[in-house]
């Protein structure tokens, strides 16, 4: 966060609680005032952990004093036109009016909607999770990062097994040879892509078609036949008759 001369900031205080099914974490949040106007805002700084670029986060925000108990609420705050795809950093440029002041801030990010139209909207039993009372782990960047994460979802930092984390690394074998752990690969899901329904084509009837005989045709064949007909009957009458004594 680049501060301005405008601004008076803060100490920069990073966000000690997590929701463990939103894509969207809260890395840090900083607390500034307007000089000239007097006014307070909040910077916060979101990371997108998921697979899909965001477009809008809703939100609100929570005063806490020190003793933990909640000094204010702010509700249905929403940063749009976000733009952020997966494994970024975003939002550190808005500001949010803060109408009262407070030792610490509390993010609960309540929806999350992406460019392909998808959203993610927390649920009722979803609550905060306060980091140092989990056994979520926190890279060095500040990053919290869920326990069967193998590297941090924010700086690529790879985390040490749990066997070396408390003891001595085990030296290879002699004639093996140490190769580096690879990143991890996501596997992005497939889009939902909407069905056509297509009119299935008729190749027998149009050849059917072709063969067919024009009705004219056949109307002129039986006008034609009848004429014969009785013209048939009319002869063999005549002869016949003409032959009697």
């Amino acid at each position: 966060m680049v501060p301005t001369t405008r601004f008076s900031y803060e100490k920069e205080q990073r966000h000690d609680y997590i929701q463990p099914e939103c894509p969207v974490y809260v890395h840090c949040t900083r607390q500034c005032t307007d000089l000239p106007s007097g006014m307070r805002f909040l910077q916060l700084r979101m990371v997108n952990r998921g697979e899909h670029t965001v477009k809008t986060v809703m939100f609100c925000i929570e005063g806490v004093d020190d003793g933990g108990e909640v000094c204010y609420t702010l509700r249905g705050l929403v940063m749009g036109g976000c733009n952020a795809p997966p494994q970024s950093v975003f939002g550190e440029g808005r500001l949010f009016v803060l109408r009262q002041t407070a030792q610490h801030i509390r993010i609960r990010i309540e929806q999350v909607v992406f460019v392909d139209g998808m959203s993610w909207r927390r649920q009722s039993g979803q609550k905060l999770l306060q980091i140092e009372k989990s056994d979520w782990k926190r890279c060095p960047c500040s990053m919290p990062n869920a326990p069967e994460n193998e590297q941090c979802v924010l700086c690529g930092k790879r985390f040490d097994p749990p066997e070396q984390r408390h003891g001595e690394e085990s030296p290879a074998m002699h004639g093996e040879q140490v190769v580096p752990p690879q990143p991890i690969c996501r596997e992005r899901p497939k889009p939902i892509v909407r069905e056509n329904n297509f009119v299935a084509d008729k190749p027998n009837d149009e050849e059917d078609e072709g063969e067919r005989v024009p009705v004219w045709l056949v109307v002129l064949l039986a006008i034609l036949g009848a004429f014969a007909l009785t013209a048939l009957l009319y002869f063999g009458i005549n002869l016949f008759g003409s032959g009697r004594v």
